[in-house]
């Protein structure tokens, strides 16, 4: 997928990969956010929190992210930080939504969702993130390439990660 404009944003991010394995392995190497420091390059960390610390993830709860765009495994790289709240788990359709929360309210929205799907007995993995409110427009004209350059890394990275499974 190709960045695009979107009625509800100032622009969109997405991608999407066929995936030789199946849909479970897929969906589990998806939501293992402990091991994504082993194999990808755009989220380097992910981790939920709750009040009870548990990696388990559900709707509601905080994710906070550590990533580095553009993407790479050198860990000595800045990587920047957000923080993320699941508005959307469904383990039957292989379905995650979050939003970003900004530190300063209505500044930028920026909801992703990601989902899996079977297309002729592979794996079809697919995500978009839209972004809006004010800070979108700086971001689309400073991040825009780095960001759909991190969205096709992941995808080929959990590829690669699903496939050896």
């Amino acid at each position: 997928m190709t960045t695009r404009s979107t009625p509800n944003g100032v622009f969109t991010i997405g991608t999407s990969i066929l995936i030789d394995a199946p849909v479970e392995t897929v969906w589990k190497v998806l939501l293992d956010f402990p091991s994504y420091g082993e194999w990808n390059p755009f989220v380097r960390s992910q981790t939920v929190q709750d009040e009870w610390s548990s990696q388990e993830l559900s709707v509601g709860q905080h994710l906070f992210l550590k990533v580095h765009i553009p993407p790479t495994m050198d860990d000595s790289a800045k990587l920047q930080e957000s923080e993320e709240i699941v508005h959307l788990l469904d383990h039957e359709q292989h379905r995650v939504e979050w939003k970003f929360v900004p530190p300063v309210p209505y500044i930028l929205s920026a909801p992703r969702a990601q989902w899996l799907t079977v297309v002729d007995g592979k794996t079809k993995y697919e995500t978009v993130e839209a972004f809006s409110g004010p800070i979108a427009y700086v971001l689309k004209y400073v991040m825009r390439k780095n960001l759909q350059v991190s969205f096709d890394v992941m995808g080929e990275a959990l590829k690669g990660r699903s496939e050896q499974q």
